[in-house]
C-alpha cells in the first residue's frame, strides 16, 4: 500500500521472532517446536499464549501471533482458541486474534468483521494494519473481502470509506459494481474519501465516458484544492483524447494555483504525447 501513514504489523519470519523475542516466547517456541511436548503441556502453553493476544505491547502480540499462525496451520485447537476470541470484550484481543486467523488458511473469512471494524481506528498504525490483514485474507476469501468492501465504500465511518477504497484499489477491482462505488465516492463529504475514489479511479485500464466526466468536473469544480490537483492527476491517466477531459485541463493550465496549473499542463502533455506516438507511421 502506498500511503503517507505508516504500514506496521508486517512481520512472517520465525527467525525473526528468535531474534527479537523475550526469553519466555523463546522458550515457548522450542518447547512447542518439540515432538516431546505433551499434549496437556502443550495446551497450557496455548492458553498463555492466548492471554498474551491482548498484551499492551506491540511487539509481544506481533511475537505471539507468529508463534500462533506458526502452530494454527497444523493445530485445530490454535483456531478454534483464535475464532473465540474474535468476540472478546477487549478490542487488543479480537484484533490480534483477527490478524492471526487472516494468516491462516481458513474455508470461511472468519476474521474479516473484526478486521472492518478496525480499518476505522483512529490509531494509524492499527488501521493500516487491519488493511494489510484483508489484503491478506483476500487472497484465500476474494469474493467475500472485495463484497464487504464495497459495500462499506457508502455506509462505513468516513475513515472505513476511505480505507476501504484503499484496499479495493491495492487488489485491483475493477468491477462494474465498484466502478460505480467509485463514481458515488466522488460526491463523498469527506475530501479524503474523494481522494481515494480518485486513485481507485487512476489504477483503472478502462473507464467509460460518463467517468471521465465526472472526473473533469471535479478537477473543475471541488471545494478542495487538493482534491482538484489529484484529480487533474487521474485525468492525465484516464483522459485518453476524450475532448471534455482534454478541454477542462486545457482550462485549468492558466488556474491561480500553481500547483493545479502545473498538474494539468503535465496531464494534458501525457496524453497528447500518447496520441502523437499512437498517430506515427510506421
Amino acid at each position: 500500500m502506498k500511503t503517507s501513514e505508516k504500514n506496521p504489523i508486517t512481520g512472517h519470519a520465525h527467525h525473526k521472532l528468535l531474534e527479537t523475542g523475550s526469553s519466555a516466547l523463546r522458550d515457548t517456541l522450542h518447547a512447542l517446536r518439540s515432538d516431546r511436548c505433551e499434549p496437556f503441556q502443550r495446551g497450557e502453553m496455548l492458553r498463555k499464549l492466548f492471554v498474551q493476544l491482548g498484551n499492551t505491547s506491540k511487539k509481544v502480540q506481533r511475537e505471539v501471533c507468529d508463534i500462533l499462525v506458526e502452530f494454527g496451520q497444523t493445530n485445530p485447537e490454535v483456531v478454534d482458541g483464535l475464532t473465540r476470541r474474535l468476540t472478546n470484550n477487549d478490542t487488543r484481543v479480537r484484533w490480534t486474534a483477527a490478524f492471526a486467523l487472516s494468516r491462516i488458511p481458513l474455508k470461511r473469512p472468519l476474521p474479516l468483521p473484526v478486521l472492518i471494524e478496525n480499518i476505522g481506528h483512529q490509531e494509524s498504525d492499527l488501521r493500516w494494519a487491519a488493511a494489510m490483514a484483508i489484503l491478506e485474507l483476500a487472497k484465500r476469501h476474494r469474493k467475500d473481502v472485495v463484497s464487504h468492501m464495497i459495500n462499506l465504500t457508502t455506509k462505513g465511518n468516513s475513515v472505513q470509506r476511505r480505507m476501504s477504497l484503499y484496499c479495493l484499489r491495492d487488489l485491483g477491482t475493477r468491477e462494474s459494481d465498484a466502478v460505480e462505488s467509485y463514481m458515488i465516492c466522488l460526491d463523498d463529504k469527506d475530501e479524503t474519501v474523494r481522494m481515494a475514489s480518485l486513485s481507485c479511479i487512476g489504477g483503472l485500464s478502462r473507464t467509460t465516458t460518463s467517468l471521465r466526466s465526472k472526473v473533469a468536473n471535479v478537477m473543475l469544480g471541488d471545494a478542495q484544492i487538493r482534491v482538484r490537483r489529484h484529480a487533474a492527476i487521474i485525468c492525465g491517466k484516464i483522459g485518453k483524447r476524450d475532448p471534455r477531459v482534454l478541454d477542462a485541463l486545457e482550462s485549468q493550465t492558466h488556474s491561480k494555483d500553481s500547483s493545479l496549473a502545473k498538474a494539468s499542463a503535465v496531464s494534458l502533455s501525457r496524453l497528447q504525447d500518447k496520441h502523437e506516438t499512437r498517430s506515427v507511421p510506421r
